[in-house]
């Protein structure tokens, strides 16, 4: 897609999703997801986050800094005493169904 790149205002063409990309991440980044993604909708889960944030609590929670932690990662406090306990927590994302006999499948 070399073509595109020739095109001097590239940015004021654009619309919608590809104009949030390249003004959030730039034209290259846009360009780089056309190039290897061509005509594939894109859903960015949040999910590799959320394991990133339990990470992150196990690693820097020290038993007082909660709030600090929470704010810096925009998660409750519930959310870091939940981790820090061990506790596993469900994939708000997830969606659950409920079988023929009323027990929940994710």
């Amino acid at each position: 897609m070399d073509w595109i790149r020739k095109i001097d205002n590239l940015k004021d063409i654009l619309d919608g999703d590809p104009k949030d990309i390249a003004e959030c991440c730039g034209v290259e980044v846009l360009i780089s997801l056309w190039e290897n993604f061509p005509k594939m909708s894109l859903y960015i889960s949040t999910g590799s986050i959320k394991k990133a944030q339990r990470q992150y609590v196990r690693k820097f929670f020290n038993g007082v800094n909660a709030r600090e932690i929470a704010r810096e990662l925009n998660v409750s406090e519930r959310f870091i005493y939940k981790v820090a306990a061990g506790e596993e927590l469900e994939d708000e994302n997830a969606t659950q169904t409920m079988d023929l006999f009323g027990e929940k499948r994710a």
